[in-house]
């Protein structure tokens, strides 16, 4: 709301979910390639989409930009882990979390 001089009052109730944060655990994935071990908040290399990751950095290594490499993903038919396809937003996130910088054209 506004107060009398046109400027937005400052608010005085919060939601109580906002307060508390989210709960411990919630809502938080490991990244692509990554899964929870069962022992608190560790992780570990997923047999599964390790192998798409590693993949993701060689084609990566080969010069392909993350269209190119999320063309090619769906083209083998490899889907995320929700069984959608990949994005180049996507294949950036799993590139830049690896360590594998993309060189842009200049």
């Amino acid at each position: 709301m506004f107060s009398s001089n046109g400027m937005p009052e400052e608010r005085t109730h919060t939601y109580p979910g906002r307060k508390r944060g989210p709960k411990p655990g919630a809502c938080r994935r490991p990244p692509y390639g990554w899964q929870r071990t069962g022992v608190g908040e560790q992780i570990e290399r997923s047999p599964i989409e390790w192998p798409v990751v590693q993949l993701i950095k060689s084609l990566a290594r080969e010069g392909k930009c993350s269209p190119e490499i999320s063309e090619i993903l769906t083209a083998k038919g490899i889907r995320n882990r929700k069984g959608g396809t990949f994005h180049h937003g996507q294949v950036r996130r799993v590139l830049k979390r690896e360590g594998e910088k993309q060189e842009q054209a200049a």
